[in-house]
């Protein structure tokens, strides 16, 4: 506990300031981030026999990376009835259609932009 505690405090010794965007955010912060959600998830549970935790958890760096399209699916296997697993399908219906719709916009740009390398990966098979 003493040294997840002491992961947290070195974090926060270096506070990033916002000149009214975002704050910067560096690769080693990222890292330390990482470390620190690891070190608390490995703190409270247990991993099973395969060594995976029950927790997981995506960090998106907001400053180099657009937000991650699409929300957690619950496991199919484990519905309990059929309107579950409709529930189920329309998640992922819906991350589709999200992951879609993001695709459309950067190809549109692209395809706008005039950059023909780039319009070459569209138009490729």
């Amino acid at each position: 506990m003493d040294e997840l505690l002491a992961k947290i405090q070195f974090f926060l010794e270096s506070p990033r300031q916002s000149d009214g965007g975002w704050a910067p955010v560096e690769k080693q912060d990222m890292i330390q981030l990482s470390d620190i959600i690891q070190a608390l998830i490995s703190a409270k549970w247990q991993p099973d026999a395969d060594g995976d935790l029950p927790v997981e958890v995506g960090i998106v760096d907001r400053t180099r990376y657009e937000p991650q399209p699409g929300i957690a699916v619950r496991y199919f296997h484990k519905a309990q009835s059929d309107a579950e697993r409709m529930d189920i399908i329309r998640q992922h219906m819906l991350n589709v259609r999200a992951a879609s719709s993001r695709l459309d916009a950067v190809l549109r740009t692209v395809l706008l932009s005039g950059d023909t390398q780039c319009q070459s990966v569209t138009t490729d098979g």
